[in-house]
């Protein structure tokens, strides 16, 4: 996998999500560089490094996000806001959203659903398997085969597995950040959800 240190251009500042109930903007979906600023930034950075797949990495990854987003449910469950409970929803939703495109099925639930912390704790239980499920499915060089898929917009792309499951673990993480502002800012104490949190803790290896 490749990861970027620094930026090429100063990106646009994203919107700010659900500042009003009509809003429904997801701004880390949409990338801020072409591929050819990519490119062009990794040969001068010397960041453009040797691709390889890790199967361990990614159950790691998903590992982390499974217990982040119980983390942050379970804080949920004793204190909320309205805003607090749409950025969750959203988070679990877009991981069944996902999934479901990687197994060709139509999803069960729309991006931004409108449902409680209950039942955001319930859907969340299914995730570890539905992940699992599409882990053995696409084992070895599937991993890397490409998905084809329409995001909610209508526009059709192609992604690998890989590609798709790291684009879920940093939406996440994201969004959980945002929840994380959001109890604070109600004078309430957020769950700590870092990686090397779970680590020393031995919830993900």
């Amino acid at each position: 996998m490749r990861f970027l240190t620094h930026a090429v251009t100063p990106a646009p500042a994203p919107s700010p999500v659900l500042q009003n109930p009509g809003q429904r903007s997801c701004s880390p979906c949409s990338p801020h560089f072409t591929r050819s600023q990519l490119n062009s930034f990794q040969k001068e950075s010397g960041t453009n490094y040797p691709h390889t797949s890790s199967e361990m990495s990614i159950h790691t990854l998903l590992d982390f996000d499974y217990w982040a987003n119980r983390e942050v449910i379970s804080a949920l469950l004793a204190g909320t806001t309205p805003r607090a409970t749409t950025l969750m929803s959203h988070i679990i939703a877009a991981e069944i959203v996902w999934s479901s495109r990687i197994r060709g099925e139509q999803p069960s639930v729309v991006v931004w659903p409108e449902i409680s912390i209950e039942e955001c704790s319930a859907l969340a239980s299914d995730l570890p398997e539905r992940w699992r499920s599409i882990l053995e499915d696409s084992a070895g060089e599937k991993s890397s085969t490409g998905i084809n898929y329409t995001n909610s917009k209508g526009d059709s792309f192609t992604n690998t597995v890989e590609q798709i499951i790291l684009q879920v673990v940093t939406h996440s993480a994201y969004h959980r950040g945002q929840i994380a502002s959001e109890l604070r800012a109600a004078g309430m104490t957020p769950a700590t959800t870092d990686f090397i949190h779970a680590v020393r803790q031995g919830h993900v290896g």
